[in-house]
């Protein structure tokens, strides 16, 4: 659910860089809360474990993705997905919009989701 950016343009201007895997940095979506993406690159990371104790040919692996340790990256993407907990969303990205009632549409709900996993997942 995020896209990522490549350091390919690096390697014209740092050749040391064509010696290893290029790396793929996470462009998070403006319209999603941190805790929500936090929680998704869990379910990328147990992909990943997977998909290469599973040593499966079909297809090809997924990237690499990190984080840049000195900022956020956004996405430019506009687009977002609607009717999802209120705690799903940016909170400053919710309040600017004009819309929500008719296109973002958050789930009402008594409590705010929370976005932990099961201690098991990660055994």
């Amino acid at each position: 659910m995020s896209s990522d950016e490549s350091d390919y343009d690096e390697l014209d201007e740092n050749p040391p860089s064509r010696l290893r895997a290029p790396r793929y940095y996470i462009l998070h979506p403006k319209w999603r809360a941190e805790e929500l993406s936090e929680w998704l690159q869990s379910f990328d990371a147990v992909y990943s474990i997977i998909r290469r104790t599973a040593m499966s040919r079909r297809g090809a692996y997924s990237h690499t993705r990190q984080q840049n340790g000195q900022r956020v990256r956004y996405s430019s993407r506009t687009t977002f997905v609607s009717d999802l907990p209120t705690s799903a969303y940016d909170r400053a990205w919710l309040q600017a919009r004009v819309d929500v009632d008719f296109a973002v549409r958050p789930s009402p709900s008594p409590a705010p989701f929370s976005f932990t996993h099961d201690a098991s997942v990660y055994q």
